[in-house]
């Protein structure tokens, strides 16, 4: 009796605890603006919108300026979004924008009162293009493939952003783009591949883009040839063998999708596209690129180190920070060399690139350890990376501040050899001057307790440990999921109603993707599914999803239970 108390007082507990944990209130409160798409034509229509998550606005929004779009109200939506953390509870107001212009334009600025207190957001940029001949949007094809350049005209060098899309007003499964070459450009990728929707007149398309950034490396006009891409889409068949076309019982394919659809393969081509590309002009004799090509596009440095006093013998690291528009891929090594008053060791540079929505910025790292052998100022003059600015059309520099410390302790310069510390803190540094160093006596101690001990022996247990925990750990798992995937299963086939297969869909998604109380589904997917493509064919999915679930009718113009659940064993085949 006693054990059944306790066992319902814990029940109890445990359903009042994922009551409390279901309210909006525990959710995170935001608002913000979105751009879908990022950037496109000026035949393309943007959709522009005002989001906000677990408040409640007190009236709809004033749009602020915006004088380079069209806006039109689309509507507001309400999207309550049930997931293990919580219920998050989502209103975004959704305007549709058109433009006549082109370059870098913005959309409106936003001001709604939310909760009694007022709330502002900054106007969003997007690039628009000129759409040309060869990149004209087709406006009676369900599916096809577009490529386009921000530019029509660049110079040597300069960088032109590269854009990949697929335009899909249907299903499409397992898209794979052609891997073809860039002949006569320096490629570089921006990101991921990622999914937006765009609006072509009346018609709404998922669009799954491939953006990368191309450099020119020869002047003229260079035609990029056409793009491939690979995709199942989804088709009506008849059913063999029976009469007017009436589905047979007999199909394989029966309790699959009724016979009634199939996924055929399909390869669609891209546009050619064109860019003419303009000769650098003539550079002054005393132009400084460090010896490697130039560098085109807005170039900034910085330079980053302990002004700290230094003492002879020992190393200080520099790192200087090269920002740029341009290729920095040439760069290997800043122009610094020893001398007789110091040492320099260099490093290799490490290069990290950041998409900045509407260009692809370079920045590169040279460090190098700096070794005194004088007391004194120590002092590396002024120097500069010379670069074209091509928004200006000339030659412009950017200049690294002098190097400057204060160096205390005994002259080393006379010695034949330097103190060998200050070399060994140098890890993996190279200097451009050889010179002798002491033998330098590493402790001992360490490394004799671990020469005595069977590292073998060692080793072998751990593995041992790991191997049967890790099988231990498989068939708790395995076993704890097997059951409720079955049921989520059962419930998935008997579902009769698309909000009853939506809400069955998405529980089974979860147990799939082993979806923990932190993370949303769409988080969980962007978590386990490391290929771009297949997570973009989840993501839409897990969309149709949502939006079937938040319509009351037993029916929703564009979906059909059949064709949603052979849609659902594909995704969930796949993971």
């Amino acid at each position: 009796m006693v054990a059944l108390r306790f066992l319902t007082a814990l029940f109890v507990g445990m359903l009042t605890y994922s009551a409390a944990v279901a309210q909006p209130g525990g959710s995170e409160r935001r608002f913000y603006t979105d751009i879908t798409p990022k950037a496109g034509s000026v035949e393309e229509t943007f959709i522009f919108s005002i989001v906000i998550e677990n408040m409640e606005p007190s009236g709809p929004p004033f749009l602020i300026g915006g004088d380079d779009f069209k806006a039109q109200l689309m509507g507001q939506r309400v999207s309550p979004t049930l997931t293990n953390r919580g219920l998050t509870y989502q209103i975004a107001y959704n305007y549709r924008l058109t433009t006549s212009k082109t370059g870098v334009l913005e959309t409106p600025g936003v001001e709604i009162e939310i909760d009694g207190s007022k709330h502002t957001a900054a106007p969003l940029k997007v690039r628009v293009t000129k759409a040309s001949p060869s990149t004209a949007l087709p406006k009676d094809q369900q599916v096809f493939l577009r490529q386009t350049l921000d530019k029509q005209q660049v110079y040597v060098g300069e960088q032109l952003q590269h854009s990949l899309s697929l335009y899909a007003a249907l299903p499409v499964y397992e898209p794979s783009f052609s891997d073809a070459t860039f002949d006569g450009f320096w490629k570089e990728s921006i990101g991921e591949p990622f999914r937006t929707r765009a609006y072509i007149g009346m018609s709404s398309y998922d669009v799954i883009r491939v953006n990368k950034a191309l450099y020119p490396l020869r002047s003229g006009t260079i035609t990029i040839s056409p793009r491939t891409l690979t995709a199942k889409v989804q088709v009506r068949r008849r059913s063999r063998g029976m009469p007017f076309g009436a589905i047979d019982p007999m199909d394989p394919d029966f309790d699959a999708i009724f016979g009634t659809f199939s996924l055929k393969p399909t390869e669609y081509t891209s546009n050619p596209i064109s860019v003419e590309v303009l000769d650098l002009p003539p550079r002054s004799p005393s132009f400084n690129d460090w010896g490697k090509s130039t560098i085109v596009g807005a170039t900034s440095v910085e330079v980053d180190y302990d002004r700290s006093e230094l003492r002879t013998g020992d190393s200080r690291t520099v790192t200087l920070k090269v920002i740029s528009r341009g290729n920095l891929s040439p760069l290997s090594q800043a122009p610094l060399s020893s001398s007789d008053n110091y040492r320099i060791y260099h490093e290799e540079p490490v290069t990290t690139k950041r998409n900045t929505g509407s260009t692809l910025e370079m920045h590169k790292l040279f460090r190098f350890s700096l070794v005194a052998l004088k007391p004194g100022k120590l002092e590396l003059p002024a120097f500069s990376l010379d670069y074209f600015n091509p928004e200006l059309a000339r030659y412009e520099s950017a200049v690294f501040e002098p190097i400057a410390l204060d160096v205390v302790g005994e002259d080393l310069r006379s010695s034949k050899s330097m103190p060998a510390d200050a070399a060994s803190k140098i890890d993996g540094a190279t200097s451009d001057i050889d010179t002798p160093l002491l033998r330098y006596e590493d402790n001992q101690i360490a490394y004799s307790l671990i020469e005595n001990t069977s590292r073998s022996l060692i080793a072998a247990v751990l593995l041992i440990m790991a191997g049967v925990t890790y099988i231990g750990l498989a068939i708790y798992r395995r076993r704890a999921a097997q059951l409720p995937e079955n049921r989520a299963w059962e419930a998935f086939e008997r579902s009769s109603s698309l909000p009853v297969l939506a809400e069955n869909s998405s529980r089974l998604l979860s147990l799939k993707l082993q979806q923990n109380h932190e993370a949303s589904l769409r988080l969980a997917v962007d978590k386990r599914i490391s290929d771009p493509l297949n997570r973009q064919t989840i993501h839409a999915l897990i969309d149709d999803l949502e939006q079937i679930a938040l319509t009351p009718s037993s029916t929703v113009a564009g979906f059909d239970i059949q064709t949603l659940k052979a849609r659902v064993r594909e995704v969930v085949s796949r993971l």
